[in-house]
């Protein structure tokens, strides 16, 4: 070891000695980001998620019993969608700049509401892996906790970071191996220790893959959960029609 730092301090000692250790720290410090950006975010410590899914309104949300407000944001164009879930029947409302557009689910199957008629129609949420609340689970799940903001008012934030190879392989079970930034991941509590909203910052995800320009920006609100009566089907059974 002595002669290791004799011979670093000997190399030191000259101009071009100097040059070359820090080209070799830089190195080296480049080395160190790119193993930290392709680890973080790969795994969620249980005790983190526990924290935020315990003693709280999550389990109620995985029922799937609220009233919802979700805003994407694609590259400046904002999309809404506003609407009601109970279990496995759905009535939301699609808005896209000043067209918006009334849909129902049962199941798998969707209907439009064509001026007053209601006709059979594919999934129109183009955002649904992003929006459906056991993808939401499953990406909070699988982030690396990153802190906690505590405010005086009893609002609590926790913040998460998930990488593009994880929200590839939840979402669309692809095993990549991008060398990127992570993405941001936020659950917010109210004061009440209720869920407010999930925010799902996910610029460099959607530049990596290639699917956006500017921004990729997701706002969950949810309310009014485990209290939505059962929703009825505008044309009866859906199934057999």
């Amino acid at each position: 070891m002595k002669n290791f730092i004799d011979n670093m301090n000997e190399i030191g000692s000259t101009s071009k000695g100097k040059a070359l250790l820090f080209f070799l720290a830089f190195i080296l410090f480049l080395v160190f980001i790119g193993i930290f950006s392709r680890t973080v975010g790969t795994t969620n410590p249980e005790e983190y998620y526990n924290t935020v899914t315990n003693d709280s309104s999550w389990d109620s949300l995985l029922d799937a019993n609220y009233r919802y407000k979700y805003k994407i944001n694609l590259d400046g164009v904002e999309t809404t969608i506003e609407g009601k879930i109970n279990e496995s029947t759905e009535m939301f409302t699609i808005t896209t700049g000043e067209e918006s557009r009334e849909y129902f689910r049962s199941l798998d199957n969707f209907l439009i509401n064509t001026d007053g008629t209601w006709i059979k129609c594919d999934n129109p949420n183009s955002f649904y892996k992003f929006t459906n609340i056991d993808y939401v689970d499953k990406l909070v799940k699988n982030s690396s906790f990153s802190n906690k903001t505590d405010y005086e008012s009893g609002k609590v934030i926790y913040n998460f970071l998930i990488s593009s190879n994880t929200i590839n392989e939840l979402l669309e079970g692809n095993i990549t191996d991008y060398d990127d930034i992570p993405s941001e991941v936020g659950v917010i509590f109210k004061t009440d220790n209720n869920i407010d909203h999930v925010n799902f910052k996910f610029s460099n995800y959607c530049h990596t893959i290639g699917s956006c320009i500017n921004n990729f920006d997701i706002k969950l609100e949810y309310y009014d959960i485990g209290k939505v009566d059962n929703i009825k089907n505008p044309i009866g059974d859906l199934e057999n029609n």
